[in-house]
């Protein structure tokens, strides 16, 4: 089969990128190792940086570029891609492949790539790791930070947050709210479209899968696919060489809803009962969002306790949470995917504190192989860390639960799965 999976970074490829891409990536050097001839189509990289790939094509995003000069494209274009010169980018891409399977992981390419096959009438699948088709923000948050759980349109506007430009700011205030109501209205009625033209949709949880069902998404349409993780992770042995102080490891975008400063407003309160804790944090993102931390950590007096590592390749951060004591993931929004991290640490053996919220506690059981907080509540996070770190034999049998709990996902009828679904897609085309 020829199968074209549509991703808007890839690892080693891009300088950022998240689990996502690495979802992506790692489906198609399964499906590169069972024969089956894989293109990837992204957004534009560095060439120096990689050695050539025929099988990665590049689609230009210009409307990025004008977005910094028009004044109405900043939310435009993050929040409702349909680049013109993507499209026929796509059409022109989609020709030569000529694939037997779209497989869509992406944002910023669905659009154009969906637009482009309404002449090829190719099978699409799209696996949903973030809520982009159904929320202009992705993360179903509104502006104070509660959870939305209204169905996507008019009201969304909201929700989009304002541009940072000056300029461009006093634009958006003086346009006329019945305008600026009618961007989601057009956005939630051109997705709902091509969502319905989907052959298939995957989510990583059944989690996931409710949640799409409560927006309006019929259940025959989706299939829950857990992620595979990479086997080599089962085969990595206990480094020895761990952190000579108590560490907690935060792996996540420097983002709000990514929780962080809740992680941080814990940090003085296990600190005073364990003193020296460190907490190792990777990732990027906004530098606002950055900002606001470090004066926040200033606040606390906590600066010396605490290591950024900004981005690194995945094979260095299952090092890290081979080397630390524990692994928190504070989201503050409905993470119904994993996420990634949360599942590379209970399968390394580590002990984890999540948030209760998305698909955490379809992994995580309370006290038996990892704790479940509120995700907003610092003092909870602060009791459960301190607990870890100061019971580690306790820790280690959590971790080893975690571990067991986690290991269906190696057992390769993931791939299986998403092969046989592919067949069958391309068999009802063929009969059509």
């Amino acid at each position: 089969m020829k199968i074209c999976l549509v991703s808007d970074t890839l690892p080693g490829y891009h300088e950022t990128w998240s689990g996502a891409e690495l979802v992506c990536w790692r489906l198609g050097e399964l499906l590169q190792k069972e024969g089956h001839k894989v293109f990837f189509i992204t957004s534009p990289f560095k060439k120096e940086n990689v050695s050539e790939n025929k099988r990665v094509f590049q689609i230009p995003t210009p409307l990025d570029k004008l977005s910094k000069f028009i004044p109405f494209f900043p939310s435009f274009s993050t929040h409702f891609p349909i680049d013109f010169y993507s499209i026929l980018c796509s059409f022109i891409l989609l020709k030569k492949i000529k694939p037997d399977v779209i497989h869509f992981h992406s944002k910023k390419f669905f659009l154009p790539a969906m637009v482009a096959n309404l002449i090829f009438k190719i099978p699409t699948v799209f696996t949903v790791l973030d809520y982009f088709i159904i929320c202009p923000v992705s993360n179903l948050l509104k502006p104070h930070n509660q959870i939305c759980r209204e169905f996507q349109g008019i009201n969304c506007f909201q929700c989009i947050p304002a541009t940072k430009h000056p300029l461009k700011r006093a634009v958006q205030k003086i346009t006329p709210i019945q305008i600026r109501k009618k961007f989601p209205l057009w956005r939630s009625k051109i997705f709902n479209c091509f969502l319905e033209k989907l052959d298939t949709v995957i989510t990583l949880t059944k989690t996931s899968k409710a949640r799409l069902e409560q927006r309006g998404l019929p259940s025959e349409k989706i299939k829950v696919i857990y992620y595979q993780l990479d086997p080599k992770i089962n085969k990595i042995k206990s480094n020895p060489n761990s952190y000579k102080v108590p560490t907690m490891l935060f792996v996540g975008s420097l983002f709000p809803h990514k929780g962080l400063q809740v992680l941080i407003r814990a940090l003085p309160y296990v600190i005073s009962k364990i003193p020296k804790t460190k907490l190792i944090a990777v990732g990027i993102g906004d530098k606002l969002y950055r900002t606001k931390i470090e004066g926040l950590i200033n606040d606390l007096r906590i600066g010396e306790y605490i290591e950024f590592l900004g981005h690194l390749k995945n094979e260095e951060v299952l090092e890290l949470i081979q080397k630390s004591d524990l692994v928190v993931v504070p989201e503050q929004w409905p993470s119904d995917f994993g996420p990634v991290i949360l599942l590379e640490a209970m399968a390394l053996g580590k002990p984890v504190v999540a948030s209760k919220i998305g698909s955490a506690p379809e992994f995580v059981k309370d006290g038996l192989n990892g704790f479940l907080v509120d995700h907003n509540q610092p003092e909870q996070f602060a009791e459960k860390i301190t607990w870890l770190l100061k019971n580690k034999t306790s820790a280690q049998s959590m971790g080893e639960k975690a571990k067991e709990s986690v290991q269906f996902l190696f057992n390769g009828s993931q791939e299986k799965e998403i092969v046989t679904l592919y067949k069958n897609l391309i068999k009802n085309a063929n009969r059509d």
